[in-house]
This record gives structure tokens, sequence and C-alpha cells, in this order.
């Protein structure tokens, strides 16, 4: 693997994470400011979707507070592999590259589905 492409996943999985986890933190920090320390397990918090594509589609109906931000923060999370690997495929194919563009593109299609799916 050569250099530039290390430096591009390394700075798309350090962004993704970097991100995630600043939503996260701002989201915990406006749970604390409306309910104290206290956990609360009611399904004010839950979220429920029978995959990846319904629960984005939630986010729409949600309001932007604590929840909002909460799930913004997971779902920057959860993609964050996935862009990982559309920036392998797209590094691939502008090498030009057919072995493991080919093979990059059969993992972008399995994680693709695993979204749909799960």
């Amino acid at each position: 693997m050569s250099q530039r492409l290390e430096s591009l996943i390394g700075l798309v999985l350090a962004t993704g994470v970097i991100l995630s986890l600043a939503v996260l933190v701002i989201a915990l920090g406006f749970y604390l400011a409306y309910t104290g320390p206290e956990i609360v397990l009611s399904d004010k918090y839950r979220v429920i979707s029978p995959n990846f594509i319904e629960y984005v589609k939630n986010l729409v109906n949600m309001d932007f507070g604590t929840k909002g931000l909460m799930s913004i923060g997971l779902i920057l999370l959860m993609l964050t592999p996935y862009a990982r690997v559309v920036a392998s495929f797209t590094y691939f194919v502008a090498k030009r590259d057919l072995k493991y563009s080919l093979i990059t593109a059969i993992v972008l299609v399995v994680l693709t589905i695993s979204l749909l799916i799960h």
C-alpha cells in the first residue's frame, strides 16, 4: 500500500471518529444540562429502526436536541468505515488498479447491503 493511500485512510478514519466524538460530547453536554448526572432509561432517548436507512430517515422526524445529536454522532461513527472503503475504492480507480478496485468494490457492495439490511 502506498504512503498516499495510508495517509488518505488515516485522514478519513481520524476525521470520522473526531467528528463523531465532538457531536457525541455536545449531546452529552445537553443531556447533562437537561437531566443532570442521572441516567434516564425511558423511551424518550430510544430510536427503534429495522435497518440503518430507516434509522437515518427517523432522524428527520426527531428534534435536534439531545436525542437528535446522539443519533447524528452514532451515524457519523457508523459511516466512518464505509467512508474509508469509498476513499480506498476512489483511490484504486484513480490509480487504475483493476485488481484492488474490484476487491474494494466487492467490499463496498457487501457493506452497502449490510447497511440496507441491518
